[in-house]
């Protein structure tokens, strides 16, 4: 779900306070075309009110947060006027009708970064005197003395590290017949660059067919989302999950194979006509491959490696290495003209992510707890404190001396602590502690997903506290944030989804805002009729079941039932279009067949689904 991130001020450029409807900075989708064409749109980095000086050695500044593939510069004209001469009018990029000015460097340099001609920019033609080091005057196609707007496009994506820039007038740049210009411009500049991943698929859809990628010659990584088949291959057929790049030697592809170490089929990755990645190693079983929830797979241009379910299973050095010429996606289909052991593939792909550079590993940890009033003895790192709970679990996850974190108390300010201890002991002054359990390696774009998560319940529930009328008694309902905890809807509303299971989507007829109901939807209060709880989450149960989530809460379940399925996606997207913020707590009409009659649903195993405990 969208939220605003707040840029901080940074030199001069960025405005404090400023917020930009993001993901990471502003990002926005690119339309599908046909089912054969999908991918991210561009990522937009927006610097407000950068005022260049055109005498003086006064230039504006920009910060970039991270390095990036820039493919378009957009300078917005906010006010006032530069000029070269002060005999002649005011422009807003430069001197006289078609001559503009304003040039990027580094910022401790003199050397122009861009435009350059040998970038090919969009109508660009440069002036008399024109270089890295004696940059005057250029021109841009349709641009004028009072045009709006001066866009600078990149024929190929332009690779642009992080850091602070400076935005000049040229010829204050480099001091040429300085003496008589004159004024001040100000400007909102939007960067628009190459996102690092490409997302194809819906996550709900099976996927089949070819999908147009960006270039991917490099370093990379593939995350898909899968079903994996539950017949186990026969001795003559070989499935093709995934192809990336050209149909032949160098491309990347992904494979169920029949050749392993037990003979009766495995995973197999890499480089076509080269090295090949096995999906398991002796011991593993197929029972584990064909539970596979996801497949991600990296390379960093030279080392190979997979990950089933986030957690590393195999690596090898790929000889030769890749060589992706064709930017081309094909999901669930062999190769053209390849038949008898070639086919398509049995299992389902709903999305495939395809990134452009190399996923890390980090140490992903389970937790116990909350335990209170308790501590955990001794210290590890001198019982480093941090602020939030999970600073303190990420730290205490890459430290072999930790066994959890202690709520602790120093002269009236709490931190949490990172302690040696792998018990606890009760505790007189109210502690609270989280022992660590089980850790192994998982990819840190899943670490982060799961960071935000669990940072997303955890701002909720203050929000919740901060809408609290004054003097109101302490509120006691909410969920711990764990693993598999999806949403928080303790206190928050259903929508129940009157239809079959897996009829079509069908918006609300009335606002999402209203306790309402139509043909098809109807939305109440979570805490009203039976789904009243301490606890009530959207769950990834993968399989187990809600009572198996509460006890994870020290709660037993009271009800539980599957989500909306189909519908769940769907009205988590409409939703966001009414400026409603998206939600994942769905419901099913009482007395559906997706919810068992035994213990009112909690030993039912699904996928994911709506949990209540108490």
């Amino acid at each position: 779900m969208l939220k605003p991130i707040v840029f901080s001020a940074v030199g001069s450029g960025f405005v404090a306070g400023k917020e930009f409807e993001s993901t990471s900075m502003l990002q926005t989708t690119a339309p599908r075309h046909a089912g054969k064409m999908a991918h991210d749109g561009p990522v937009l980095t927006q610097v407000e009110n950068v005022c260049v000086k055109a005498h003086g050695d006064k230039p504006g500044t920009i910060t970039l947060p991270s390095k990036m593939k820039v493919e378009e510069i957009v300078f917005k004209h906010k006010s006032g006027g530069v000029t070269c001469a002060k005999s002649r009018a005011l422009s807003n990029f430069g001197c006289a009708n078609h001559l503009q000015g304003l040039v990027i460097t580094k910022k401790d340099s003199k050397i122009v970064q861009m435009p350059l001609a040998s970038q090919n920019i969009a109508g660009f033609s440069q002036g008399k005197k024109w270089d890295a080091t004696t940059a005057h005057w250029y021109n841009i196609k349709g641009i004028g003395s009072s045009t709006p707007k001066m866009k600078w496009k990149f024929a190929s994506p332009q690779v642009v590290n992080a850091g602070t820039y400076n935005v000049w007038f040229a010829e204050d740049l480099t001091g040429w017949t300085e003496g008589d210009n004159a004024g001040t411009a100000c400007y909102d500049i939007l960067v628009k660059s190459v996102p690092k991943v490409q997302t194809f698929g819906d996550g709900v859809t099976c996927m089949k067919g070819d999908f147009k990628t960006r270039e991917v010659s490099g370093p990379h990584s593939i995350h898909a989302t899968v079903t994996m088949p539950t017949t186990m291959p026969t001795a003559n057929v070989r499935q093709w999950i995934l192809n990336l790049g050209q149909f032949g030697a160098g491309a990347d592809h992904w494979l169920w194979s029949t050749t392993n170490v037990h003979n009766h089929g495995d995973l197999q990755f890499g480089r076509w006509n080269g090295g090949q990645v096995k999906g398991v190693k002796e011991g593993n079983t197929h029972d584990k491959m064909s539970k596979a929830k996801s497949l991600t797979t990296t390379w960093d241009g030279k080392t190979y490696s997979l990950y089933l379910d986030g957690k590393l299973e195999n690596k090898a050095a790929v000889v030769p290495a890749l060589n992706i010429d064709v930017n081309n996606l094909r999901v669930g289909l062999q190769p053209p003209g390849w038949s008898g052991k070639e086919t398509a593939f049995s299992g389902c792909v709903t999305k495939v992510e395809v990134w452009d550079k190399a996923l890390t590993a980090v140490q992903a940890c389970s937790w116990d707890g909350p335990h209170t009033p308790a501590y955990s003895p001794g210290c590890s790192l001198k019982c480093k404190p941090f602020t939030n709970l999970y600073a303190a679990q990420a730290a205490c996850a890459g430290e072999s001396s930790c066994g959890g974190v202690t709520h602790e108390n120093h002269n009236g300010k709490w931190s949490w602590e990172l302690r040696a201890g792998s018990t606890t002991r009760v505790s007189p002054y109210g502690e609270t502690t989280y022992l660590k359990g089980a850790c192994g390696p998982t990819l840190a774009r899943e670490a982060a997903r799961e960071a935000a998560r669990v940072a997303k319940n955890e701002a909720a529930r203050k929000a919740a506290l901060a809408r609290r009328p004054p003097n109101a008694p302490e509120p006691t309902l909410g969920c711990i944030a764990t693993k598999h905890l999806i949403e928080d809807c303790t206190n928050k509303d259903f929508f129940i989804f009157k239809g079959g299971v897996n009829d079509g989507f069908v918006e609300p007829t009335y606002s999402p805002s209203e306790y309402n109901e139509d043909e098809h939807w109807k939305t109440v209060k979570v805490q009203d009729g039976n789904w009243k709880g301490a606890c009530v989450a959207y769950v990834e149960t993968g399989g187990g079941t809600c009572q198996k989530f509460c006890e994870s809460q020290n709660m037993n379940c009271v009800n539980a039932m599957d989500d909306a399925h189909l519908q769940t996606s769907h009205l988590d997207q409409w939703l966001k279009t009414k400026s409603y913020g998206g939600t994942d707590c769905t419901l099913l009409p009482s007395g559906h067949k997706r919810k068992s009659s035994e213990n009112n649903g909690c030993n039912q195993g699904w996928g994911t689904q709506i949990c209540a405990c108490n």
